[in-house]
């Protein structure tokens, strides 16, 4: 699983340069009307219920949404249209015509006969043109609270009425309550044609919202009055991946395949794993385990983390080696982490980064740390220009593709040539040439001087 915390800090610095550049494009009320028209005229059945634009890379996007019912059952549709620039969306504006890049469907919500009617009533006396629109179907049920009780009934139990109901990547995602007050999440996949079987949260006395701008594209966000937390999806199920108290002095951590990650440390440059506490967590982390009334917060789950089986390098310069006795393949730096694969006679063999593309070394029993001991161990990875090194091409860099989109790179060791060895995305072991790194001083841990 990525570094959540990771990947919103690197996907607000692509952005931000996006913002400033098309801040001059943004649309006028005449654009919006434009594109209003266009979708009206190119889906006549349908109610256009919210436009709206933001930039994305050098993109400047419009999203136009519409809805529907057809045969009891409420459908919605976005359209999108991507603009590399300002004279292209002023082209098309003045044509106007649209070609639209992408057209996606929301998965359909059924319906009652008189709930389908009485919505029916409402999208026909909709204003498209009007400043408040709805957003898509979530928005359009959130506004009609009256028609939930009529609105995907087969997500609900016996004595239990729907609260809630969020419509985004083919997935219902509902929030329902029985007759004594507690609530439960439920998940239901559209593949096309049927829905899957509900899946449901244990239920719980805390009052569960979905957050439905940040769900979507394999994301759900649920807030209660003391956190937030986000899943992802894994098979039929939902993971928790990132966890944020409300609460002031709480924390806030992600869940990562062999750590938990504290996004308290100011580690926005990723060269170091002072952040990292290895092991596997002992609390429920799936949605249909959790119990949302005794969410750990950062330092009981900190606590709940099991280290057996894993290990890290525990003094600088600790000697990498092919085998037993062999020939030393590299000199690690303090708190490279592994799991360990087999011990014999002082000797220790850890799996650092992935089975497909990390790589397997022998180290001598003492320079290690194992389990809980982890935690005490200092990280002694080099800082260094992580902001250019980051900006060159990774693959020509270390001559060959990575499994994932570089976020993450910690300098672990050196080779005998005096070349870096580095593992990326926690994946990933390679060598990188001396030169392309530059200049490294003592590790900074995670604190960067913005001065």
């Amino acid at each position: 699983m990525k570094r959540l915390f990771t990947l919103l800090i690197t996907l607000l610095l692509i952005l931000l340069p996006s913002v400033t550049a098309c801040a001059e494009l943004l649309s006028t009320d005449d654009e919006y009307e434009v594109f209003r028209k266009t979708a009206a005229q190119d889906y006549p059945d349908w109610t256009v219920t919210e436009i709206s634009s933001y930039a994305r890379a050098n993109e400047l996007c419009f999203c136009v949404e519409l809805l529907r019912i057809h045969e009891y059952t409420l459908y919605g549709k976005t359209l999108e249209a991507a603009f590399g620039s300002g004279q292209a969306l002023k082209e098309a504006i003045s044509g106007n015509t649209i070609a639209w890049s992408r057209v996606y469907d929301s998965a359909p919500v059924p319906m009652l006969p008189g709930t389908a009617s009485k919505a029916e009533e409402i999208l026909s006396a909709i204003d498209s043109a009007a400043s408040e629109h709805y957003l898509s179907s979530t928005g359009f049920l959130s506004k009609n609270a009256e028609l939930l009780s009529g609105s995907a009934q087969f997500i609900c139990g016996e004595n239990e009425e729907l609260q809630s109901l969020t419509v985004c990547d083919r997935h219902l995602f509902g929030i329902v309550e029985n007759s004594d007050g507690m609530r439960s999440i439920r998940i239901s996949a559209w593949d096309g044609e049927t829905y899957s079987d509900p899946i449901s949260s244990p239920v719980a006395s805390t009052a569960l919202r979905i957050n439905s701008v940040h769900t979507g594209d394999g994301w759900l966000e649920i807030f209660t009055d003391e956190y937030e937390c986000i899943f992802l999806p894994t098979g039929s199920n939902w993971q928790l991946a990132d966890y944020a108290s409300l609460m002031c002095g709480y924390g806030r951590y992600a869940l990562a395949e062999n750590a938990l990650i504290d996004l308290t440390v100011n580690d926005f440059e990723n060269r170091d794993n002072d952040a990292y506490h290895y092991g596997k967590p002992t609390f429920p982390v799936m949605l249909t385990e959790i119990n949302f009334d005794a969410m750990p917060n950062l330092e009981q789950a900190i606590q709940k983390m099991d280290a057996a089986g894993f290990a890290c390098v525990a003094v600088d310069s600790a000697n990498m080696y092919t085998a037993p006795d062999a020939e030393v393949s590299a000199s690690c730096y303090a708190r490279l982490p592994g799991k360990v694969l087999w011990q014999q006679k002082g000797w220790t063999q850890l799996q650092i980064g992935t089975d497909a593309s990390g790589t397997v070394g022998w180290f001598h029993t003492g320079d290690l740390a194992f389990g809980s001991d982890i935690e005490n161990v200092v990280c002694a990875f080099p800082a260094y220009d992580y902001t250019g090194f980051m900006e060159t091409n990774c693959a020509d860099v270390i001559g060959k593709q990575l499994d994932s989109t570089p976020d993450q790179c910690w300098l672990i060791g050196k080779t005998p040539d005096g070349s870096w060895l580095a593992l990326i995305n926690e994946e990933t072991v390679t060598v990188i040439p001396s030169d392309a790194i530059g200049e490294t001083w003592p590790t900074d841990h995670g604190w960067v001087d913005w001065e």
